[in-house]
């Protein structure tokens, strides 16, 4: 099992503004997620734009509220439950990601 987050502790999101396009982050529906809208990276304008166009960026702070470990195949990454600033669960991934999140002490 990976380290990447922990149930019940705060996340900062971090580093997006160093990119070059996509420096914010937003919810997506997802294949195979159920309720949750997946956490996704995207520029300011456009794609993802189903949730009214909320968009998470550098400070805005998340809650890990759980741990999916079941998989629908084998290659299917493990998926983390997050409560967002806006008061939504989304669900995020570990590739891609590690690095954008650190842990508020």
């Amino acid at each position: 099992m990976s380290d990447f987050m922990t149930p019940g502790k705060l996340y900062e999101l971090r580093g997006l503004q160093k990119n070059k396009a996509e420096r914010y982050m937003g919810l997506s529906n997802g294949y195979g997620v159920s309720d949750n809208h997946l956490l996704v990276r995207c520029r300011k304008h456009g794609w993802p734009h189903s949730q009214n166009g909320v968009r998470y960026t550098d400070g805005d702070v998340f809650l890990c509220v759980g741990i999916d470990t079941t998989k629908q195949y084998s290659w299917t990454p493990v998926r983390y439950n997050v409560l967002t600033p806006t008061g939504r669960i989304a669900t995020i991934v570990e590739q891609g990601n590690k690095t954008k999140f650190k842990e508020v002490k």
